[in-house]
């Protein structure tokens, strides 16, 4: 690719946290874009079973052009890469260093002090047949809790984590997203739109967050080692992803 935005602004020829990018951001995004892009990693059958529907033609062509971009050190500048921080790149985005910022909504309060004007846009659509968004929450910086299984009382344990989680959607929910991400932190209407149409497209794609046979997590690296074989790579994992997938189906059956 022939950048546009990008520049090596200190002219050493070294692509780095000085210059500037097409977009900055992190390993994470190229699962979560592979979903925006309408690629399941599981898909729930006619009986409500989880199924492994991860690789397909369209997959395979979906990662041949994310990866033409990501692999481009000229357009796209990874913290994980790097190991610098998620940090570094609020602040090169905040300086001007790159047009794009891909994040999660946790990062827009911290680029309140941001001088330029930015807005919030959703992951893009493969193409135009796509027909309509998603968007995955990151299981690796979404928190979560886990029950023992020494818990004696799972029946009062469950009712209580319910009652906490409707709490929390009548409570923390409407705070955190109408007074906090699109009272304060949003800076013009379309932001607003967008955050709407995000927390609309919301999808949860089982084999992704459950990462069976290092099924959700082996795009990312593949990206982080420059591979570039999605099918050799897919393959390697399936049998394993199956077999553990198929145990907690039976677990759940047996309960």
């Amino acid at each position: 690719m022939l950048p546009v935005v990008s520049a090596d602004l200190d002219g050493n020829g070294i692509w780095d946290d000085n210059d500037r990018f097409g977009m900055v951001g992190y390993q994470d995004v190229v699962p979560i874009a592979m979903i925006g892009a309408g690629i399941r990693f599981t898909t729930k059958n006619a009986d409500d079973i989880p199924e492994i529907t991860f690789m397909s033609e369209r997959t395979i062509r979906v990662w041949e052009q994310l990866t033409e971009f990501l692999f481009d050190e000229t357009i796209y500048w990874s913290w994980s890469r790097t190991g610098m921080g998620n940090e570094r790149s609020r602040q090169m985005f905040a300086n001007n260093q790159a047009l794009f910022n891909w994040n999660e909504f946790h990062s827009i309060p911290r680029l309140r002090a941001m001088e330029t004007d930015f807005g919030i846009l959703p992951m893009p659509l493969f193409d135009e047949t796509q027909g309509r968004f998603f968007h995955h929450v990151n299981p690796h910086v979404a928190p979560m809790f886990s029950i023992p299984l020494s818990n004696p009382n799972i029946e009062e344990t469950g009712a209580i984590s319910d009652h906490l989680a409707v709490l929390g959607r009548q409570i923390m929910t409407p705070a955190y997203y109408e007074i906090s991400l699109q009272g304060q932190h949003a800076r013009d209407e379309e932001s607003i739109m967008t955050m709407d149409l995000i927390f609309s497209s919301l999808t949860f794609d089982t084999g992704y967050m459950n990462n069976w046979g290092d099924l959700g997590s082996f795009t990312m690296h593949m990206y982080h080692n420059r591979q570039s074989d999605i099918v050799s790579e897919y393959e390697r994992r399936v049998n394993v992803a199956q077999r553990q997938l198929d145990r907690m189906i039976d677990n759940f059956l047996d309960h």
